[in-house]
Parts: C-alpha cells; structure tokens; sequence
C-alpha cells in the first residue's frame, strides 16, 4: 500500500474516533448562550437558543460538537458551551439505595432517607451515578428528583415521651432516642406523616404527629378516677408499670393539681422529673411553700389505668435527664414499703402521706 493510501486510511480512522458516542448521558451545562442546531454543523436547521446555565444532557461528541438532549429533544451544540457538571438530585422516596453498579442485585452500599442531597454525574441503564460523602455508586434514576423538597425550616419540639428519630422514614429504619422537648430543625415533610429533621447535627425523621411547633406542649391529661390503691414498692408490679422512661399523671391530693412526670430512675422509690417547664409550675402551684423542700404531701399517681396511693416531696436534686423543664435534679416518689435511698430504710413520714392518700381517695 502506498503511503498516500495509509494516510487516507489513518485519517478516515482518526474521524471515525473522533465522533465518540458518550457511553452515559451526562449531566451538563451551558457555560453561555447557545444555539443548538439540529445537525453538527451551522448551514442545519436552527432549533433554537438555550441561555447560560440551562441543564441539558451530553451523550455524544464529535469534532467540536455537543449532541444535547433536552426534554426529549436532540440537538446539536459547540462543545465549547457546554461544560459537564455535577448536579443535585434529591431522593423523592421513604429510601433510596446506593448500588455498586447498575443491577440491583449488586453490592448495597448506602442506604439514604427521603430528601438526602446526591451529586449526580451521568445517567446510565435507568441508574444515576452519584456520590453521598465517601460513598459511590449508582441509584435508580425512579427515586430521585432534582427539585430540593427541604424547603421548610421550622423549628418543632418533641411532645411525647422516649421519641425516637429513624435514619429514613419508616420505623424498620435504624434510630436513637431523644429527650422530650428537645429542639429539633424540620426541612420537610414526607408522605404527610414524617418530618425530616436535624437534631445535634444529624439528620433523621420523626413521626409528625410527635413534635409540635409549640414549645409549651400542653400535658393536660385527667388523672384516673375511681379509688385509689396502695401497692407494695418490692411486692407489687408498679417497678413494671412505672418502669423507668414511663410517664405518669400526678395529682396533688390538698389541691387537686395535676401535672405529668417521667421516671429516671430510682431503686428503692422512684426518681422521677417533671415532664416540661408546664409540668414544674403546675407542681410549683400544688406544693406552694413545700415546693423545693424535702416536705412530704400525699399524691395519687395515674398509670396503666389504675390509681395509685403514694407520697412525694418537692425538692429537686441529683441528676437530671430533661433540660429545660426549669426543674434542676429530680425529685422523689414513694409507694407502699418503699425506701430512701440514703438510709435503706422505710420512711415513716412517707407512708404516713401515702395512708392520707388513701384515706381521700
């Protein structure tokens, strides 16, 4: 073969190369206005014109040119103006998960919750190629979006007790506890019923129907009527009933006041903390000048369905789980034969208020 003839066939290889049909649709932009032609060259039909940073879909070059698509519709366009850019998908699901290639039978890699920002590269086999942090790797384009639903930010309480956030909305998902009343950022809300939020810088869900954007969250709650029992602390099933993380109605038995408690803790009787800032001023009305003393009253505590015959005092100390229920420490309640902890011994002025209690009611 002469070597005009190899010339001519290493340019014709050379042109073939260059018109390089991308493999994936990748995410692009145009980096300015562009005319976008309906064949890679300018004598062909003007499709139209895209302004500066409209996102379309690079799936082929070829010497100079772009193919684009865009809303369904090819193009072509001077690869000069449009540039490969990463973009934002969202995750439009309860969940999404992360594949290392594209089958779902794959290797999970991340599993992510409704509204997660992913850096999308290029879309592949009905697959996006993204990146969450340290993880890679493909998600189905299904349930993704690009519009950011985390448009909301409002700031919720906790109302219930021992709340749980899950890491995605649905109560299968992994989860850790947070504090009644605690503050939590909502972004948004998922299928109506599940708040996505921030807590201490993690992100998570709780069920919308626990959190409240009042801070003061109304714990009214009739206390049990009917007559009160008395239960034995060590005997009877009330360290079960009123087991710690429980939460009780308190009535004060002189002026009928009642008001909610948590249960911390406690061994010999039971430690307990107001359950919100309501809660301590409705004590602080009950008890009047007992209130922060070590003074006796007579209580009846509604749990389970059932009332209670018991006996509190007003002072706070110790350790405390809620922190901003204005009642620093704890306080204690006592049942039938329960005992101090400081002298592991029945507290006759305890079981005293507890027959008081009875005696009413």
């Amino acid at each position: 073969m002469s070597l005009r003839r190899m010339l001519s066939v290493l340019l014709i290889v050379i042109f073939i190369l260059a018109d390089v049909a991308l493999a994936d649709n990748y995410f692009a932009k145009t980096t300015g206005s562009v005319t976008v032609y309906a064949s890679a060259k300018t004598s062909s039909k003007k499709l139209g014109t895209l302004p500066g940073g409209t996102w379309v879909y690079l799936t082929a070059q070829k010497n100079g040119w772009s193919r684009i698509e865009l809303n369904g519709k090819v193009g072509y366009a001077s690869a000069a103006s449009i540039k490969k850019t990463a973009r934002a998908v969202y995750v439009k699901n309860a969940s999404a998960t992360i594949y290392k290639t594209t089958n779902i039978n794959s290797t999970r890699m991340e599993i992510v919750g409704y509204g997660t920002k992913l850096n999308a590269s290029y879309v592949k086999n009905g697959f996006i190629y993204v990146n969450s942090g340290s993880t890679k790797g493909y998600v189905p384009a299904s349930s993704v979006q690009t519009k950011d639903p985390n448009t909301l930010n409002k700031t919720v309480y906790i109302k219930t007790a021992s709340c749980r956030i899950y890491s995605y909305p649905t109560t299968s998902a992994s989860s850790f506890t947070v504090p009644t009343s605690a503050a939590l950022k909502c972004t948004a809300v998922y299928n109506g019923t599940w708040c996505r939020v921030t807590y201490n810088g993690k992100v998570g869900f709780v069920k919308k129907s626990e959190v409240s954007t009042s801070k003061s969250v109304s714990t009214a709650s009739s206390p049990v009527s009917g007559k009160s029992v008395s239960v034995d602390w060590f005997k009877g099933n009330i360290q079960s009933v009123f087991a710690v993380g429980n939460i009780a109605t308190v009535t004060d038995v002189y002026t009928g006041i009642s008001w909610k408690v948590k249960r911390r803790g406690g061994t010999n009787h039971a430690d307990v903390e107001p359950l919100t800032a309501a809660d301590t001023a409705a004590m602080q009305r009950a008890c009047g000048n007992d209130f922060k003393t070590w003074a006796r009253r007579p209580i009846w505590v509604s749990i389970g369905g059932k009332k209670y015959a018991a006996s509190m005092n007003c002072m706070n100390h110790g350790e405390c789980n809620i922190k901003d229920n204005n009642f620093d420490g704890h306080h204690c309640i006592h049942f039938t034969n329960s005992k101090t902890h400081s002298t592991n011994k029945v507290d006759p002025d305890h079981q005293a208020a507890i027959k008081i209690a009875l005696a009413k009611g």
